[in-house]
C-alpha cells in the first residue's frame, strides 16, 4: 500500500489534477501512445447533433457530441451524461449542484460508499472551467476492483453550495478503446463554462503578504503567490502546502489568525501578516483543460504545466 502511493506521488512531482491511478506502468504506456490515437472527430449530421449544450438553471453550461454522449436531466440540479461507444463498462459523468454544503463534506457523504478509505487518492487542485478556483479530487482506482471500475468526484465551492462532478469509467485494457472514452469524457468536462461563478469564501483569509526574519510569503487570491527567502520563487498554494511552479519542492504550513508556520525543509518560519495580496497573478499560465491520463483527470496542459494544477493532500 505505501508503494504503491508513492508511485503516484511521484506521479505527480514529476508531471501536474481531477482521477484514478491504475499504476505507473500503465500510465506511462498509455501518455506514450497518445499521440499515435487518432483523434476523436464528430461526424457531421443534418441535424447538428455533434454540437449540443447543456444548459443548467444553476448558471452553467457543458457542451457535447450527442453523437458519442447520452446526456440526460436526473433533477432540477443533476444532470448525466453516458459515453455511447464501444467501452469494458458504464463510463458516465454526474454533475451536481449541491447547495448550502462544503466541498470536503459532499466528498465524504460521497465517498463512504467507496470502501477502503485509506485506498482513496486524495488531491486538491484548480476547479474545472476556471484558473483561479479551488477543488478537491477524491480517486478511487481500477487495481481495487477486478472490474476494470474507476471512480472519480471533483468538488468545489460554487455559489453557496458545492458543484461536484462524478466520473465512473471502466478500464478495458485495451489503450485505443479506452483513450477514446477517455478523450472524450475529458473533452465534456473541459468544456463547462459559467454565468457567474462567484468568489470562494474556503479560504478568504489566506491571500495577503507575510513577513518573517529571513523573508516573505505572498499569497493571491488566485492561489499562485511567491516565496522569497534567498530569491522569488514562483508558488502555487493549497489548504495546507505551497508548491513551488516547476514541482520541484513542497512545504506545509499552518494559519493561526494573523500567522503562518511554515515547515522549510524541517525547519519552521514563523511569518506575520503585514499586507493584502494582489487578486490576480501573471506568475503561471492558467490551466484552463482537463486531460484524463491513465485513470486520472488531470487539469492543465500535461505536457507543459501538469505540476501546476493537481497536488497530493
Amino acid at each position: 500500500m505505501q508503494k504503491d502511493k508513492q508511485i503516484i506521488k511521484n506521479i505527480f512531482f514529476c508531471l501536474m489534477i481531477v482521477p484514478v491511478v491504475i499504476g505507473l506502468i500503465i500510465f506511462a504506456s498509455r501518455f506514450a501512445r497518445r499521440s499515435a490515437t487518432p483523434d476523436l472527430q464528430p461526424v457531421a449530421t443534418d441535424d447538428g447533433r455533434e454540437h449540443m449544450t447543456y444548459m443548467s438553471s444553476d448558471g452553467f453550461q457543458i457542451r457535447y457530441n450527442a453523437l458519442s454522449i447520452e446526456a440526460s436531466e436526473i433533477d432540477e440540479h443533476t444532470a448525466q451524461f453516458v459515453y455511447l461507444g464501444q467501452s469494458a463498462g458504464t463510463n458516465m459523468v454526474t454533475v451536481s449542484y449541491i447547495p448550502a454544503k462544503q466541498p470536503e463534506e459532499v466528498l465524504y457523504e460521497l465517498t463512504s460508499d467507496w470502501g477502503d478509505q485509506e485506498s482513496i487518492t486524495r488531491l486538491e487542485g484548480i476547479f474545472p472551467g476556471t484558473s483561479d478556483k479551488w477543488g478537491y479530487w477524491r480517486i478511487m482506482d481500477s487495481a481495487t476492483d477486478s472490474s476494470g471500475l474507476n471512480q472519480t468526484a471533483i468538488a468545489g465551492e460554487y455559489n453557496d453550495g458545492v458543484l461536484m462532478f462524478e466520473i465512473t469509467s471502466h478500464v478495458s485494457g485495451d489503450d485505443g478503446m479506452d483513450m477514446a472514452v477517455s478523450d472524450t469524457l475529458s473533452e465534456l468536462i473541459n468544456s463547462i463554462t459559467y454565468n457567474d461563478f462567484q468568489s470562494q469564501t474556503m479560504y478568504s483569509y489566506y491571500p495577503g503578504t507575510y513577513r518573517a526574519d529571513v523573508g516573505t510569503l505572498t499569497l493571491n487570491a488566485d492561489h499562485t503567490g511567491t516565496l522569497n527567502l534567498t530569491a522569488d520563487t514562483n508558488i502555487i498554494w493549497g489548504s495546507n502546502y505551497i508548491q513551488t511552479t516547476d514541482g520541484s519542492a513542497r512545504y506545509d504550513f499552518t494559519i493561526e489568525g494573523d500567522m503562518l508556520y511554515l515547515d522549510y525543509e524541517g525547519h519552521f518560519i514563523e511569518f506575520a501578516k503585514s499586507g493584502s495580496a494582489q487578486l490576480t497573478s501573471e506568475i503561471a499560465p492558467s490551466p484552463d483543460t482537463l486531460t484524463y491520463m491513465g485513470g486520472l483527470y488531470v487539469s492543465g496542459n500535461p505536457h507543459t504545466d501538469m505540476e501546476l494544477a493537481i497536488f497530493r493532500i
